[in-house]
């Protein structure tokens, strides 16, 4: 048997429906809604940046582009996790162009690189 190779996901993740309260997650059979109340940034991603989820496994999902992970405890159970990363804290617009910016400039650096 032969493995993949690294960085591709074997647990299938896709977004579902999109509503101006949220929107779901489809992981395999599971449904799990984000609402933007408790995930203000995702409200101001575009539809290509929200789809860029990746599940590296089944309790774990993360936006590389932007280096945001979650576990899917969290999302079930938000009162579990009262804290937040600081760099996702702020209002939604300000947080989400301080991710692009990041990302750009991560970006500029890696091609000076190659």
């Amino acid at each position: 048997m032969r493995s993949l190779r690294n960085g591709r996901t074997t647990h299938p993740v896709s977004v579902g429906a999109m509503s101006p309260r949220g929107f779901y997650l489809l992981l395999g059979e599971r449904k799990l809604f984000l609402s933007f109340a408790r995930f203000p940034w995702f409200r101001e991603f575009t539809l290509r940046e929200l789809t860029g989820v990746r599940r590296p496994s089944p309790q774990h999902l993360r936006w590389p582009e932007f280096d945001i992970d979650l576990d899917v405890d969290a999302i079930e159970h938000p009162e579990r996790y009262p804290l937040r990363e600081r760099r996702l804290l702020g209002h939604p617009v300000a947080v989400v162009a301080r991710l692009r910016l990041e990302r750009d400039s991560a970006s500029r650096r890696v091609a000076k690189i190659g």
